[in-house]
């Protein structure tokens, strides 16, 4: 079960425009997965992810993911953008960075830490409860058959 403040709309991997993800490993993670069916570009505070990323193929920038000037650097036709790296704190100030002063519509962060819920959903974006997500993806494991039963 996942977990957001409200619901998300429509089908965002449809939509024509990049989609922006925002983060650490595990958002370079996002970004390539998504990448096979949307238009991605990533970005991150870590320049040596951000070389991963595009020796990976990726449209991948450093930014400071804590000052809104150099994160309207990648927001250019950006209306969705995709928040995943610890901790929490630093997501919701990015998260929030990308609303309000990048105009980006639609932000959705990752968190780990059920204290941020309230701060995530007054800042209106967009959350998905880590745990709930991995505690899925451990129960959908767990319930495939074996491979050659």
């Amino acid at each position: 079960m996942t977990t957001q403040n409200r619901p998300i709309p429509g089908d965002l991997l449809a939509d024509d425009g990049p989609i922006l993800i925002v983060g650490s490993d595990d958002a370079r993670g996002v970004a390539t997965r998504l990448a096979e069916s949307a238009t991605v570009r990533f970005a991150s505070a870590d320049a040596g992810l951000v070389r991963q990323a595009t020796a990976a193929g990726l449209d991948a920038s450093h930014v400071d993911v804590t000052d809104a000037g150099s994160l309207r650097g990648v927001t250019a036709g950006i209306d969705t953008a995709v928040v995943t790296f610890d901790p929490d704190r630093t997501a919701l100030l990015t998260a929030q960075l990308l609303r309000v002063s990048c105009g980006v519509e639609t932000v959705i962060a990752c968190i780990a830490e059920r204290a941020y819920r309230d701060a995530f959903e007054n800042a209106d974006v967009h959350f998905l409860d880590a745990s709930s997500l991995l505690a899925g993806a451990v129960r959908d494991q767990l319930s495939s058959p074996e491979p050659g039963s």
